[in-house]
């Protein structure tokens, strides 16, 4: 059966300050767990964030929601270019007038 605390954007960094794996919550951007293994780093995290989801309960405080992932659409014009450059046909392309080579 899956916990409240699964809800949540969970992952484990290396922190070269601490020398130690850093767990962290998404949603709950002020803790952070440290431990030497990253294992060890993400069960911690979890059992933090589920003892405070469990005091915020108990004090009728509203839990944060997972997080949301958006996907946002750009459209960018880009245009081939071809350039005679020393003797030489260069191909690239043009995005808002830069011209980048490939």
């Amino acid at each position: 059966m899956a916990e409240k605390n699964d809800e949540y954007t969970y992952r484990v960094i290396w922190s070269e300050d601490d020398n130690e794996y850093v767990g962290l919550c998404a949603e709950f951007p002020s803790l952070s767990w440290l431990a030497d293994t990253p294992e060890k780093a993400l069960k911690g995290i979890r059992k933090l964030v589920a003892g405070v989801l469990s005091d915020m309960a108990a004090h009728n405080v509203l839990v944060p929601g997972q997080a949301q992932i958006s996907v946002v659409s750009l459209y960018f014009p880009c245009y081939r270019t071809l350039t005679w450059e020393q003797g030489k046909f260069n191909s690239g392309f043009s995005v808002f007038g830069k011209v980048n080579s490939e």
